[in-house]
């Protein structure tokens, strides 16, 4: 993706996407290409969340 592409990639900010139905969203969101921020109480699931998501490919994050 160039750098141009990369500015217009739209974010999704999923809160509770760490378990369950949110990270069913984040991940159908990623899918679609957006650029996921995890956000959950649960931080250390977030964070797995969103380095699943990372080495499936996918551009995500946690958001702590």
């Amino acid at each position: 993706m160039s750098t141009t592409d990369e500015s217009q990639r739209k974010v999704a900010v999923v809160t509770g996407g760490a378990m369950g139905i949110g990270a069913s969203a984040a991940h159908q969101l990623a899918m679609q290409g957006h650029h996921v921020w995890i956000a959950d109480r649960d931080v250390k699931a977030a964070t797995e969340t969103a380095a699943n998501l990372q080495t499936q490919g996918y551009a995500a994050q946690d958001r702590k």
